[in-house]
């Protein structure tokens, strides 16, 4: 199962698991038609060839046909993956009411593995 000690920083879990949870609880054709209809939108904001090749990414897997290659690329947990998070188009799909369930249960993620570790002490 893949947890907070996946990630660089709890930030970066969470990304993840806003994105697990959109995939998990949302209908992939809502998903694949916002993120298309908001896709110019984040284009037009990134600076630097690198992310606009994430652009072009994002292009691509939301056009191709086959819903695993989107959440494979949505969820991939390498700096790639993270790095396609960060300009995903995929906002205001997802309702407050989950995305606040999603940052407390990173915090509480986050807490249970603090105190973990602070009994190894």
């Amino acid at each position: 199962m893949i947890g907070i000690h996946d990630f660089r920083s709890l930030e970066e879990y969470r990304q993840w698991l806003r994105m697990y949870r959109l995939f998990r609880d949302y209908p992939i054709d809502v998903i694949r038609s916002k993120g298309r209809e908001r896709l110019p939108r984040v284009a037009r904001h990134v600076n630097g060839e690198y992310y606009e090749r994430l652009v072009r990414d994002w292009d691509a897997v939301l056009s191709d046909a086959d819903p695993d290659r989107l959440r494979d690329v949505a969820l991939e947990i390498s700096q790639y993956g993270a790095d396609m998070r960060q300009i995903n188009p995929f906002k205001g799909i997802m309702s407050e009411e989950d995305r606040l369930q999603v940052i407390k249960d990173s915090r509480d993620e986050q807490r249970r593995v603090l105190s973990s570790a602070e009994s190894l002490v």
